[in-house]
């Protein structure tokens, strides 16, 4: 008898229980002693108890932050602990464990436990691409498709709906032949570099990869991306065959267009940002340890780490996830994850993980009603979520005309994200700015998004950084435009400290200190900063030197010039 026999068997039993237990009202005893969770990392916990005496099974349930409960996991009688790798950080989770029995549902047992904030500690791995196997397609609004096919004959389908770009884009493809320093205790079966890099999509693409090579049976198919030099290695959420061709426009290539080659194992990714993709193999313990010990910076990519992790470890379990429901499961995730972001970006990070798993097949395939059921928390959160945002980055801009006040990182990308819900890209197959601007419509008005655009554009960013040579000198500081400023300087013989004093705006006085070769320096000047219309700084300088030291004359009036990047996410010292 098959795992898939044996499972369809053990949730007929369950759900047949559950049903004569309601029928008649009946409730067994035996709770399942000794139920306790401990946390294997900041954000996962272990959960064992007991065995029951007759159990058939358990069940798990969690609650987070005191909402209502849901099923996470139906498990065999000889289990008796869990890993639950996907628990929100930041959390107050209580999750009850269940015995079932022939004759129905039995006690239950509960404990409660707190989870710390995720502890970042990426992975990074050192690709080699085929630049002779690259392929260049130009796609549009209406959007397309680009293919490639690599040396071992996997072949990469990414299929761009429409109003995912804004314009004509040069989408590049490139064959990955090896990833040094391999994570996964398994093969990497085929990986593609997309670009231009970093290109984030209105809307998301999928990539399919269509697998000739043989498979290891025993191991599980994770999806993995990365940064095209190597740095953030992750596991990404994965699904085999064609479950998302129905959702692709007519404009589109469609998935099943490959099924009438030779037959191939098809693999198939949400894209929303454009990087390095691709699949592999790994154990269930591989895929954990990496959850537990190489969580990655970003907060959406960590949320989906989590759940591939967690489909590779069930897919070595018999019988899991029999009755519960992984899509319930995974939108409270979301909506946690969501209720976590801290900042604008954290926020898109989330947006991003939140489109890419509308577009899953397991999401897709739920009628209409039950998509709204279950992402109803899910907005609820966003909307709340996006208004503090908003708010917070407004008040700031008004602040930062302020004396000694600067934007702060989140003022341009409260902009974006604003520009993204009041003017959403038309045409997106699954018009997710258009949806989150109606729901907006309910937490603020036109007149206080009006009022949010209108201090956002006064924003202004006073905070800058020098790290440069200018002639024979290097500095290294922070520049404040409005307040007293220093930078420090080395050369081949001292350094020394310049400071920098305003007596207007963008202008003011200059002094330098300096030791060369023993020789004690300083001289007085005048300075002036200028800023072209995207923000980006010069800073330039005479000054004359009050002393010679041999073999140097340094009476002589001294220019210096050095570009100011902006650096609104720090404050002025």
């Amino acid at each position: 008898m098959n795992a898939k026999t044996i499972q369809r068997l053990f949730v007929s039993v369950i759900v047949f229980s559950l049903s004569c237990n309601f029928a008649t009202g009946l409730v067994g005893g035996g709770d399942p002693a000794n139920f306790t969770a401990v946390l294997t990392s900041p954000d996962v916990v272990m959960l064992t108890w007991d065995a029951v005496e007759g159990a058939t099974g358990y069940i798990l349930e969690l609650s987070i932050d005191k909402g209502d409960s849901f099923t996470i996991v139906a498990l065999p009688p000889e289990r008796t602990s869990y890993e639950d790798l996907t628990a929100p950080e930041k959390g107050d989770l209580t999750y009850q464990v269940q015995a079932v029995t022939e004759s129905g549902p039995a006690g239950k047992s509960q404990v409660s436990i707190e989870t710390g904030e995720r502890q970042p500690n990426p992975l990074t791995v050192t690709p080699e691409y085929d630049e002779k196997n690259a392929t260049t397609t130009v796609i549009g609004a209406q959007g397309g498709t680009a293919s490639l096919i690599d040396s071992k004959g996997v072949e990469f389908t990414l299929s761009i709906p429409e109003g995912a770009l804004s314009a004509d884009t040069e989408i590049r493809m490139t064959a990955v032949t090896a990833v040094q320093d391999w994570p996964l205790d398994g093969n990497q079966l085929g990986a593609v570099r997309l670009e231009p890099e970093g290109l984030v999509l209105n809307d998301a693409a999928i990539l399919t990869i269509a697998i000739p090579v043989e498979i290891d049976p025993n191991l599980s198919i994770v999806g993995f991306e990365f940064q095209v030099d190597g740095q953030e290695f992750h596991l990404q959420r994965s699904e085999e065959e064609n479950g998302l061709t129905d959702i692709l426009p007519s404009t589109g290539a469609h998935l099943a267009s490959l099924s009438f080659q030779q037959p191939k194992r098809r693999i198939v990714l949400p894209v929303m940002e454009l990087k390095v993709n691709g699949v592999g193999q790994a154990t269930g313990e591989n895929a954990a340890n990496i959850v537990k010990d190489n969580a990655p910076s970003d907060s959406g990519a960590a949320l989906e780490q989590k759940q591939a992790a967690e489909n590779a470890v069930d897919g070595e379990l018999t019988p899991l996830k029999g009755f519960s429901d992984p899509v319930l499961e995974q939108s409270y995730q979301i909506g946690k994850a969501i209720g976590n972001a801290e900042n604008c970006k954290e926020l898109n990070s989330q947006i991003v993980s939140f489109q890419k798993w509308r577009f899953t097949s397991s999401y897709q395939g739920m009628s209409d009603d039950k998509k709204r059921d279950y992402t109803k928390h899910i907005w609820d959160e966003l909307t709340d979520k996006v208004k503090e945002i908003l708010e917070k980055a407004a008040t700031e801009c008004e602040k930062s005309g302020q004396p000694g006040g600067s934007a702060t990182t989140d003022s341009p990308c409260a902009k974006a994200l604003l520009e993204k819900i009041t003017n959403p890209p038309s045409g997106t197959v699954s018009d997710f700015n258009l949806e989150l601007k109606n729901k907006l419509g309910n937490k603020l008005s036109d007149k206080e998004l009006q009022d949010i655009k209108d201090k956002l554009e006064k924003c202004k960013i006073k905070v800058y950084t020098v790290s440069g040579t200018s002639g024979p000198v290097t500095f290294d500081g922070v520049v404040c435009i409005d307040k007293p400023f220093e930078l420090a300087e080395t050369f081949a013989t001292g350094d020394g400290m310049v400071s920098f004093a305003p007596t207007s705006p963008m202008s003011g006085v200059v002094s330098d200190t300096s030791n060369s070769g023993g020789c004690e320096q300083s001289g007085i000047g005048n300075y002036v900063i200028t800023l072209d219309e995207k923000g980006v700084g010069t800073l330039k300088w005479t000054i004359t030197m009050g002393a010679e030291c041999p073999p140097y004359t340094v009476t002589k009036p001294f220019s210096f010039e050095l570009p100011l990047q902006p650096a609104p996410g720090l404050s002025c010292p």
